[in-house]
């Protein structure tokens, strides 16, 4: 009984609204909390969206899911302690957050546009005009640093529409050769990177509702985040399996892993005072687009340790028919800007050599 009320004193010294569950039943809500009408005595499993199978098999690490309160999707972290879960709600002062950072993507992209323009015609003329390699080199250095500037501006617009839930392009997608061959272009990348990516598929044929756009967006961060924190030549492995009407995709890496005091807020590290830690870590809004895709996807989102070394990210996703089906607007823009979409999704872990100027056009 004493450990059990530390925990829920712990619970209310956090400013975030949180909670306690314990076999299935809420017993405990601390203040910030209160005001999403949450009471001691309801069973969890009525209130949960979006990943309700995940949460029945989760025994360790971090599950990132959707609970429906008062009508409206709210996302929940969840890390368990002992024979207690404590489920952390996204803060609604994030929404605030989010919109100032798209407001500050809009005022930047018709500069960074304008640059990008001007640099795309400069180039060829240097090294037109200009036989040494440094030159070459420096181009190339200079198109990744501004494909990591328009990755960052799309993800800072882009991750408050996500969070939103508003309604994406779905179409029907044979989900093995959707992934096969993003899977097989990363492989190559990779490789050409000195990184070492092991990929293995379903095995069988499925076809699932999906949205195209934000899976891809999805692998990539997840392949981004693991890539910069493994050691050089390790292996980053990939798995795409099914379990009913159900579909993980899981990404492994070697790397040094996520500390168990920080996985419940690495979802919105954008949230945080600035701090000198580890700059690979950036600001979380790639973990926007992860999850809030899981749970459009009504899937979930779960961060382990199944090895001593590493973290494994698997995101999952339900196998859905259905007829009403989102027709495709009849213009649609590209997110990217019609560039490489790996080249700019992975800007911030591939090398320089893979931005020289034939490359990327």
């Amino acid at each position: 009984m004493e450990e059990r009320n530390d925990k829920y004193a712990m619970l209310d010294l956090m400013f975030r609204p949180a909670f306690c569950v314990e076999d299935n039943i809420i017993t405990y809500v601390n203040q910030p909390a209160h005001r999403y009408m949450l009471s001691p005595g309801v069973d969890i499993r009525s209130l949960i969206a979006t990943g309700a199978q995940e949460y029945a098999g989760f025994s360790d690490g971090c599950l990132y899911l959707t609970l429906l309160i008062a009508e409206n999707n709210v996302g929940v972290s969840i890390v368990r302690m002992e024979n207690m879960d404590i489920f952390m709600l996204d803060q609604e002062e994030a929404q605030s957050e989010l919109r100032a950072l798209a407001l500050a993507a809009k005022e930047l992209r018709e500069p960074l546009a304008g640059v990008i323009t001007v640099t795309d015609r400069l180039i060829p003329l240097l090294i037109a005009d200009n036989e040494n390699p440094k030159v070459e080199l420096q181009t190339a250095q200079l198109n990744r640093r501004l494909f990591q500037m328009m990755r960052m501006v799309s993800n800072m617009s882009d991750a408050l529409t996500y969070s939103q839930n508003t309604s994406p392009r779905m179409e029907y997608l044979e989900i093995g050769r959707f992934f096969d061959e993003i899977l097989a272009k990363c492989q190559d990348l990779f490789e050409r990177n000195g990184m070492v990516l092991h990929y293995t598929g379903l095995e069988e044929t499925v076809y699932t509702l999906a949205c195209s756009e934000r899976l891809e967006r999805a692998i990539y961060n997840l392949l981004s985040n693991a890539s910069k924190f493994s050691p050089r030549e390790s292996v980053i492995d990939v798995q795409l399996t099914r379990r009913g009407n159900r579909l993980y995709l899981s990404v492994s890496d070697q790397g040094c892993g996520i500390d168990n005091s920080t996985m419940g807020s690495i979802y919105a590290r954008y949230q945080r005072e600035s701090t000198l830690e580890d700059v690979r870590n950036g600001i979380g809004l790639g973990m926007i687009l992860v999850r809030t895709t899981a749970a459009l996807h009504g899937g979930a989102l779960l961060i382990d340790h199944p090895s001593e070394i590493g973290t494994r990210v698997t995101m999952t996703m339900e196998i859905r028919h259905s007829k009403n089906v989102i027709q495709s607007p009849a213009f649609s823009i590209d997110y990217a800007g019609e560039w490489d979409h790996a080249l700019l999704e992975l800007s911030d872990c591939l090398s320089s050599d893979l931005y020289g100027f034939e490359n990327i056009h």
